[in-house]
């Protein structure tokens, strides 16, 4: 009776770990979590055009040109592609069973995630130069900002699309996936492991190198720093980067890992389904957190969303304190 007993718990217990972690399970709860993040995230994002807009001071600063352009991709992304991620997320599979949108989807994916990865990068490397050789980045400031920001875009932009779409293998697209699951090229050997390099793991293997290079450099310097002004400038420059980057690099830590094994793997299912859109879902961590982050690394956006806050809570106080008045005046009377 015991041994039967021990053997029904355990036949339960993992009947209750399989239904955590079944596909459909899974799904459900990583869209409620992105839909409850999309429309504040959206909103505030708008609200963050708005005051960039506004504010000459914000869009002029060189130090501020990489974050706005993760920032206006991370928005992008979050308006144009997430939308049909959610789609895909509630109904199980793909919104429209088609290879044209399978591979209009990933290209969109791929290009958005990379481009964001890689001005992440870049804004760790020129971070550096911001810092340590300031006047030298602003008197070359074409070749060393502007050139490599558009290139960076541009390419990811044109790499993503052209492999997706006119690379010459067959596609096997699963389209109960997200993504379709993938598109053929990636599970070519040699073309699979060096789109993973380009695409997410070189990105990321930069962005650790050069933050914790960067935050030595730092704190070194500053034991050999008088002035405590150009320190705390410094370290403000350093806290933007940390913020921007490390959130990128929470974000795609799980994606990098779990699409490395499944590239070195000989067999296209080696992750479970489940892990697939955990990881997937991780990867907008960094887009629905974009403003939040946006607001904390620009002390100017902060001024000014303070102020149009202290605005309107000034303006609803003198709507109603006259109303108030008004009213103590006719029970006198």
């Amino acid at each position: 009776m015991n041994l039967s007993s021990d053997t029904n718990n355990n036949n339960n217990n993992t009947n209750i770990q399989l239904n955590i972690l079944n596909t459909e399970f899974t799904r459900r709860i990583i869209f409620i979590f992105l839909i409850i993040l999309i429309v504040p995230s959206i909103v505030c994002s708008f609200c963050i055009l708005y005051f960039t807009i506004r504010k000459q001071q914000i869009r002029t600063h060189l130090k501020n040109h990489v974050i706005l352009c993760i920032f206006f991709v991370n928005l992008l992304q979050a308006t144009c592609e997430l939308p049909v991620t959610l789609s895909s997320l509630q109904l199980g599979q793909v919104p429209l069973r088609s290879e044209i949108l399978c591979k209009c989807w990933f290209s969109a994916i791929n290009a958005f995630c990379m481009c964001s990865l890689q001005l992440n990068s870049f804004l760790s490397i020129e971070r550096y130069l911001l810092i340590f050789h300031s006047r030298t980045l602003h008197r070359y400031k074409i070749i060393l900002h502007y050139i490599p920001m558009i290139f960076l875009v541009s390419y990811s932009i044109s790499y993503s699309f052209s492999f997706t779409m006119f690379y010459a293998c067959k596609n096997k697209f699963d389209y109960n996936m997200a993504g379709c699951r993938s598109v053929c090229y990636i599970f070519e050997s040699a073309i699979g492991i060096i789109n993973w390099v380009i695409c997410i793991f070189g990105p990321l293997l930069i962005i650790i190198i050069a933050n914790v290079f960067l935050i030595v450099q730092v704190y070194q310097y500053k034991r050999q720093m008088v002035r405590k002004h150009i320190w705390k400038k410094k370290h403000q420059m350093l806290r933007q980067l940390v913020f921007v980057s490390g959130l990128e690099c929470i974000s795609w830590s799980p994606v990098s890992l779990i699409s490395g094994i499944d590239i070195i793997s000989t067999t296209e299912t080696s992750i479970a389904p489940e892990f697939k859109w955990v990881s997937f879902g991780f990867i907008y961590l960094a887009i629905l957190f974009s403003p939040l982050v946006s607001i904390m690394v620009f002390p100017e956006l902060k001024i000014e969303i303070t102020k149009w806050i202290q605005k309107q809570y000034a303006f609803n106080n003198n709507g109603i304190h006259p109303m108030m008045r008004n009213s103590c005046a006719l029970e006198r009377t």
